[in-house]
């Protein structure tokens, strides 16, 4: 987020608040909280905040003027000197008129989109009535008595094998799949009327993942974005009750192993560790914005009290009752998730760099061998082959490459700011401290799945 420090030395027109802005109640909250909306960019304020954008959207001409207007909204006299400091470190310089846009942060490595929101609103506009409360009850209670027919069978099947064609098929059919699922999320945007976004693809930590821009339904209460964040969930159900009923009822393979993939994509997309709809459902009927976050703060918390040298952290002192328990569970899971998967990194990092080498020859010398003998459909399932064991090194390697960027940017601007401050002959370099009740929080609601 760019700092608007360097827009104070401009004159002070260029603060002007970008046009066509909403504030909001945000419900789901029990302290009073406002939905800041610009653009396709959402900021949850407290009351301060609030108060402090609608002076701005007043135009005073110089600090001055803006600290008499505050004080005419809220009683309370503000310093000029604060009030620099909040516009110039609290702010975000995305509000302003003279600034560009600030893009919503999407937690992939990289995304793109699919559809945009023009061609999906006709759609899900037509699709409301899959939300109807007696088709809801209807659909979930077929869905479960399908799947308590065909996945036992579904568990048994998946260790078998399936031909290049029937995988290629089967990679299309999770396709089809995965764009279902966020239809659902965007239809149930709409359906309680807030708009929605495009539907693209990404790759969210080693996961390949379609996700849905449903960010306007923070403006939503909070029963109905759980509605949202289930609706992916729920159109999969409608896709699964044909697709169970047919592999039950004739045993292909085919089917079996779609049955359980889908199911093992619904299941993922449930885990409140990772940014997916779980994480987003349990955000939302908790109340606890920023999990992540708060996960975060929650660790270094509890780290500091444990060598003796904890410290009051603002956002977590307001977290109490059942909230702070749900945090505390979540802070171990979370912990403990991490401490699961970190070994399985590392494993499969060894094992590519140990076995692909190896495994990519020998498929390669096999496509080269069909190829020259002209057997084309054995050159096409070596090709197949060799594709299928690439893609997973790939992916790492993707990864690994980012994680490397991103570590060597942050190394570089840590010793850049050690640098700076050596050369300035300071003593100690600490960031500003956070202005008591001045945080503009920012809310983005991206739904990945797996």
């Amino acid at each position: 987020m760019t700092s608007t420090a360097a827009t104070l030395a401009a004159p002070w027109a260029g603060l002007r608040l970008k046009p066509g802005f909403t504030i909001s109640r945000f419900e789901g909250t029990p302290d009073e909280r406002y939905l800041l909306e610009v653009g396709n960019t959402c900021y949850v304020l407290n009351p301060p905040m609030r108060e402090l954008v609608l002076a701005l959207e007043e135009g005073p001409k110089d600090l001055a003027e803006l600290a008499a207007i505050v004080r005419r909204r809220t009683g309370e006299a503000v310093s000029v000197e604060v009030l620099e400091d909040v516009l110039a470190k609290r702010l975000p310089a995305g509000i302003f008129a003279d600034q560009p846009d600030e893009v919503p942060r999407k937690p992939f490595f990289v995304s793109f989109q699919l559809l945009s929101s023009r061609v999906l609103e006709p759609i899900t506009r037509r699709l409301h009535w899959l939300f109807h409360p007696a088709l809801a009850v209807a659909a979930v209670l077929a869905f479960l008595a399908v799947e308590a027919l065909v996945l036992p069978q579904a568990v048994r099947r998946v260790q078998g094998g399936l031909d290049f064609v029937e995988l290629a098929v089967l990679y299309l059919a999770i396709i089809a799949s995965g764009l279902i699922h966020e239809l659902g999320h965007a239809t149930a945007c709409s359906r309680f009327g807030a708009p929605h976004g495009g539907v693209g693809f990404g790759l969210y930590l080693f996961f390949p993942a379609f996700y849905a821009d449903v960010t306007k339904a923070w403006r939503l209460p909070p029963r109905e974005r759980a509605v949202v964040d289930l609706g992916g969930l729920y159109f999969q159900c409608f896709l699964m009750i044909p697709v169970g009923l047919l592999a039950w009822k004739s045993g292909h393979p085919f089917l079996l192993h779609l049955v359980w993939l889908i199911n093992f994509m619904m299941l993922m997309t449930l885990n409140p560790i990772l940014k997916m709809d779980g994480y987003w459902l349990l955000s939302d009927l908790s109340g606890l914005r920023n999990l992540h976050r708060l996960f975060a703060q929650t660790v270094v918390y509890w780290f500091g009290r444990l060598r003796g040298k904890g410290q009051k952290m603002a956002r977590l002192a307001e977290i109490t009752g059942a909230k702070r328990w749900v945090l505390y569970a979540y802070s171990a899971l979370a912990l403990a998730y991490i401490g699961y998967l970190l070994p399985l990194g590392v494993a499969a990092v060894s094992g590519v760099v140990r076995n692909y080498p190896h495994k990519a020859q020998e498929v390669f010398s096999l496509l080269a061998a069909h190829f020259a003998q002209g057997e084309m459909a054995a050159t096409l399932s070596s090709l197949g082959k060799l594709l299928n064991i690439s893609v997973w090194p790939a992916i790492l390697g993707f990864i690994v490459m980012r994680l490397s960027f991103k570590l060597f940017r942050l190394l570089f601007v840590r010793l850049r700011s050690a640098v700076q401050c050596l050369i300035k002959g300071l003593c100690h370099c600490h960031p500003a401290e956070q202005v008591s009740g001045t945080v503009a929080e920012k809310a983005s609601n991206q739904q990945p799945i797996s």
